[in-house]
């Protein structure tokens, strides 16, 4: 008898998980926090537990909308991934042009940030790992504006070899 309540309590649980899995919206776009910090969340609710907090003006990527109104699934810029609350965030565009425009492809030898713009005063859109392959698209002084997938930002020229 144990054991069917054990099962049936494990049965519940995992339908109350999955029930809270995200969908796909065709996200994958940048938004800014507003508030002056945001809990990143295991799940979709306040009742899930906190795994970090942000400041405010940091910036983090929708992987995918909720099937709930108020919540997106995110990744940080530190490759944190969970839930924040949709109120405290706004889009973000990340069209700051170089001066110098230019064409070709570079490799990352090692991580690097993708950040806003061209310095680390910027912040980070998201961390490209070693080996990642970009679209250089301009210049600014030593960093590059490069796109990879959807996604255009800066990184530092001695972080990358040009092809």
């Amino acid at each position: 008898m144990k054991r069917f309540f054990r099962f049936a309590a494990v049965m519940m649980i995992m339908a109350t998980l999955l029930t809270a899995l995200p969908i796909a919206a065709g996200a994958d776009y940048t938004m800014k926090i507003t508030a002056s910090w945001l809990n990143l969340r295991t799940g979709p609710g306040m009742e899930y537990p906190v795994v970090r907090s942000y400041k405010k003006d940091k910036l983090v990527t929708v992987l995918t909308d909720v099937n709930n109104k108020f919540w997106y699934h995110v990744r940080t810029a530190d490759g944190t991934t969970g839930y924040m609350y949709k109120s405290y965030l706004k889009e973000y565009s990340t069209q700051i042009n170089a001066k110098v425009a230019m064409s070709g492809t570079a490799v990352a030898k090692r991580n690097v940030n993708l950040r806003v713009g061209p310095g680390t005063k910027y912040s980070a859109i998201t961390l490209l790992p070693a080996g990642s392959k970009m679209t250089v698209i301009g210049r600014t002084g030593r960093w590059y504006q490069v796109k990879i997938g959807k996604q255009t930002g800066f990184v530092s020229g001695n972080l990358i070899r040009i092809k």
